[in-house]
């Protein structure tokens, strides 16, 4: 049975790796946790099977170093009452009891993508390179920004506009822009989308993350983030980054992954671009949390928009920086 192959791998793992890694402190304390929290999984265990948690405590103890990282407090609320909604692979997500967000519980520092330098592998590139540059990619964008300004009875911003972007990929959304006139600047963790930006676009576009960025206090008319949020470990961060950077009355344009996964079917779940096993994805949001970081952080929401791909709902917002 699956139960069977699962606890032999467990077994096997251990006497492979963790006989050494009991003489740790930082082991014991972190599957300590595991055992005390083991209650609140069980309702996902009974669901899911016994055979997916094993394979989690296999990937996650003993075949890599994923239990050193971190459990934080929700980010949203500072809460540390969590449940476990699923597992997949190293990775257990749980959700906020106190706000209803959801995220891995185990965060890298930053992001995974940082950690794993994931956009610096060729054959990520590549594949992400079919979705970045196809026509309709680059068309379905510039529709949701052209939509979502102007259904919010605004001008799409251009000439003599600032704009500034986190994770500018290939530079689709800072090339709309300076197409319509405007200045733009962005930021990306990967050496080879920085060159590419720059050598292929002429784009302002430096190699940094949104916690090592020190911005420019006001220097913005719009800053933009496109499927950024869910990678980060604290996202709270951009937000609080993007304040800073825009001036008074200026625009925060942000896209997210927004399916309440944990009450969806099975295949959205298992959804490789947006789902659960995405293990890139540190948060999973719903559109009423996302609401919630704007308002907390001194926005005011204007307008939002909803699409999916394989049924699963990605969500644009469009917000206003406020005085408080």
């Amino acid at each position: 049975s699956s139960v069977s192959r699962s606890s032999v791998a467990l077994i096997r793992s251990f006497f492979r790796h963790g006989l050494n890694r009991f003489l740790s402190p930082r082991f014991l304390a972190s599957f300590g946790s595991e055992i005390a929290t083991l209650p609140s999984s069980l309702k996902v265990v009974r669901k899911y099977g016994f055979s997916l948690f094993l394979r989690y405590l296999e990937a996650h103890f003993f075949l890599g170093n994923h239990y050193k990282f971190p459990k934080s407090p929700c980010d949203f609320c500072g809460g540390r009452n969590y449940r476990t909604v699923f597992f997949h692979g190293h990775q257990k997500k749980v959700k906020c009891e106190d706000c209803g967000l959801e995220c891995v519980e185990r965060k890298p520092s930053e992001s995974l993508d940082v950690e794993l330098e994931t956009y610096d592998s060729d054959e990520v590139l590549s594949e992400m390179d079919e979705i970045w540059s196809s026509e309709g990619f680059i068309s379905d964008r510039a529709h949701f920004i052209h939509r979502v300004f102007e259904e919010a009875g605004l001008s799409v911003p251009g000439e003599g506009c600032e704009i500034f972007e986190f994770g500018s990929a290939q530079g689709q959304v800072l090339e709309f822009f300076s197409e319509r006139g405007a200045q733009v600047r962005g930021i990306e963790t990967s050496s080879n989308l920085t060159a590419y930006c720059r050598r292929k676009k002429g784009l302002e576009v430096d190699r940094n993350t949104v916690r090592g960025l020190n911005p420019e206090a006001s220097a913005y008319d719009i800053v933009v983030a496109f499927h950024v949020l869910e990678h980060l470990d604290r996202p709270s961060e951009l937000f609080a980054k993007a304040n800073e950077m825009l001036r008074e009355g200026g625009f925060l344009l942000i896209e997210v992954p927004s399916a309440d996964l944990e009450h969806s079917p099975l295949a959205h779940q298992l959804n490789l671009k947006h789902g659960y096993v995405n293990e890139a994805h540190l948060n999973y949001f719903q559109p009423p949390i996302i609401e919630g970081y704007l308002k907390k952080y001194g926005f005011d929401l204007l307008n939002s928009y909803d699409y999916f791909v394989d049924f699963v709902r990605s969500s644009g917002f469009l917000a206003r920086k406020v005085s408080r």
